[in-house]
């Protein structure tokens, strides 16, 4: 119902008149007008920039295994209807490129760092809009979701977010997509945050909201995670992963990687395993690994726990 006010006419007479305003909308109660009784099981899935475009040739994507991976999740879906996602995409040979241009990770000073600034994140979002269209074109419901615009940094740490959308999304059964991206900092201007990060940044901010994220799935093009003679090491704890360190076992990212490779990769998904959040580092390569994971089978990589 209109809400009724009554307010000065502004003609010469000066007469009263009753005007109908819109009632302000009241914050949506989930647990009452959803009908959630515990908390919502989330699984995230990151499909890794080095998988999804060829990072060796600058702005070239893979369509064609992002359609696989979109395939597999859709089976998955169908095999378990209490599955309930969030997806994200690493940005590859889209904003690496640009972000070491500009040194947007760094922030930014000038007209050409803004102009930077703005290029990284249309390149992280453009990558991002084909997997979605991918997605779409496979019946897989699902919507873009913009770092930039629910994440604010302060010297590259988070400072604030909004996430309402993201709940509303999976209380509707849609998922949703989000990826690596460039943000706003108060302090720098710009960071660069990794989907690792973000996935992070969700797992700790959704149990606030009586969401709890149960497993991180993160799909490479890797089998995993190699000791010394190359081998995959099935299970990785903080004492694993210092033995790893010691025998150089993880390499250092290329030139053009500005979000740490794989040990910061290891070193995010070990402070989920801390907050008891088991990780997978998977073989995206390997058709049906994802499908399998995800049904909870066997499947090629490496289980990340304390």
């Amino acid at each position: 119902m209109a809400h009724r006010e009554i307010v000065a006419d502004n003609s010469a007479n000066g007469n009263l008149q009753e005007v109908h305003t819109a009632q302000p909308l009241k914050e949506t109660n989930w647990e009452v007008d959803f009908g959630i009784i515990s908390q919502m099981e989330i699984t995230l899935i990151k499909l890794g920039g080095s998988l999804i475009t060829d990072k060796g040739r600058p702005y070239t994507a893979r369509p064609w295994t992002i359609r696989r991976l979109a395939k597999e999740i859709k089976r998955a879906i169908k095999g378990n209807s209490k599955l309930r996602l969030i997806i994200g995409n690493g940005g590859g040979s889209f904003p690496h490129v640009s972000a070491t241009k500009y040194g947007t990770a760094n922030g930014y000073s000038g007209d050409e760092g803004k102009l930077g600034f703005c290029q990284v994140q249309n390149d992280a979002a453009t990558i991002n809009r084909l997997c979605v269209k991918i997605f779409l074109e496979e019946g897989i419901g699902t919507i873009s979701v913009t770092p930039n615009n629910i994440f604010l940094t302060s010297n590259a740490k988070i400072a604030n977010f909004y996430i309402k959308n993201i709940e509303a999304l999976l209380i509707n059964g849609i998922i949703p997509f989000v990826y690596g991206d460039t943000l706003i900092d108060t302090v720098r201007g710009s960071c660069i945050y990794s989907c690792d990060q973000i996935m992070e940044t969700l797992s700790q901010t959704l149990p606030q909201s009586k969401y709890k994220v149960n497993k991180i799935i993160s799909v490479g093009d890797f089998p995993g995670v190699l000791d010394a003679q190359n081998s995959v090491v099935p299970l990785l704890n903080h004492q694993v992963f210092k033995r790893l360190i010691e025998t150089r076992a993880i390499k250092k990212p290329s030139e053009t990687d500005v979000t740490g490779g794989m040990k910061a990769k290891i070193e995010t998904l070990l402070t989920e395993a801390k907050n008891g959040i088991e990780s997978i580092i998977l073989d995206g390569r390997k058709p049906d690994n994802l499908y399998r994971t995800l049904m909870g089978k066997s499947f090629l990589g490496t289980t990340v726990k304390n």
